[in-house]
C-alpha cells in the first residue's frame, strides 16, 4: 500500500510547476451511525479541526498529488452513551471519560482535479480525493453503579483508516494569495465544511493550473500572456 501511494505521488508530480501551501480550519459534524460508534472514536459529537496541506499542480495536466495533516478534537455525545448501555443492557448511575475530548492527528495523501474551466477566471472549482491513517488519544469511557463500582469499560481504538472525499473552490484575491472553501465527507469525523489560506511556496510564484481548451498552464487571474478564449 505504501508504494502504491508513493509511486503515485511521483509520477503524478512528474513536470509539476507549481507547489501551494494550504491552512484550513474545519468544522465538523459526525452522522448519526458515527454518534453511535465507539471503535474509531468514542461516540464522538461536534468538533474542528486545522489542517497543514501541501499539494502539487501538474503544468501537463488538470491533475496534482497533494499531502495533508490534520489536527482535530471532538466533543462526545451524551446521547449516544446513554443508547449504547440501553442496547447492551447496562444499568448504570455515572460515567466518566478518561480524556475530556476525543483528539489525534489525520494524515493523508491524494489527488487533487481541477475542473475545467469556461472562460477566465478568479475562480478555480476542483475535487480532492484523500487517504490516510487517523491516530486518536485512545479515549476510554467507564460506566459506574454508585461512585466506585465499575461495570463497563468502553475504548477506542488509537489508529484507523480514513478517507476524505472534498470539493472545493479557490478565490483568488491577488496572484499570491487566495482563500480555499471546502466542504466534505470524512469516513470518521463525518460531514466537513471550512475555510482556509492558499499561497504559492514555488519558485514560480504564481499559483494556477493547466487549461484545457488552449493547452498552456494559466494563473488563477487569468492566462498568463493574456489570451481569451
Amino acid at each position: 500500500m505504501k508504494k502504491t501511494i508513493i509511486a503515485a505521488i511521483l509520477i503524478a508530480s512528474i513536470g509539476a510547476a507549481n507547489a501551494q501551501l494550504n491552512i484550513q480550519y474545519n468544522y465538523l459534524v459526525p452522522t448519526s451511525s458515527q454518534k453511535a460508534s465507539y471503535d474509531k472514536l468514542l461516540f464522538p459529537k461536534n468538533g474542528s479541526s486545522i489542517g497543514l496541506s501541501y499539494s502539487f499542480l501538474s503544468s501537463k495536466s488538470n491533475f496534482g498529488v497533494l499531502l495533508q495533516v490534520d489536527y482535530f478534537t471532538l466533543k462526545n455525545d451524551a446521547a449516544s452513551v446513554a443508547a449504547y448501555a440501553k442496547s447492551k443492557d447496562i444499568v448504570y448511575s455515572t460515567y466518566k471519560f478518561t480524556q475530556a475530548k476525543a483528539k489525534g492527528f489525520a494524515a493523508m495523501t491524494g489527488l487533487i482535479y481541477h475542473l475545467p474551466h469556461a472562460s477566465e477566471t478568479s475562480l478555480l472549482a476542483g475535487i480532492e480525493l484523500k487517504a490516510g491513517a487517523l491516530f486518536s488519544n485512545g479515549q476510554s469511557m467507564q460506566y459506574y453503579n454508585g461512585q466506585n463500582q465499575k461495570i463497563k469499560e468502553v475504548t477506542a481504538t488509537k489508529t484507523s483508516f480514513v478517507w476524505n472525499p472534498n470539493v472545493y473552490l479557490d478565490i483568488s484575491v491577488s496572484k499570491n494569495i487566495a482563500f480555499k472553501v471546502n466542504a466534505g465527507y470524512s469516513s470518521i469525523t463525518g460531514l466537513n465544511a471550512g475555510l482556509g489560506v492558499l499561497v504559492p511556496v514555488s519558485t514560480t510564484g504564481k499559483r494556477g493550473y493547466h487549461c484545457s481548451k488552449c493547452g498552456i498552464y494559466v494563473t488563477a487571474g487569468g492566462h498568463i500572456n493574456g489570451q481569451t478564449h
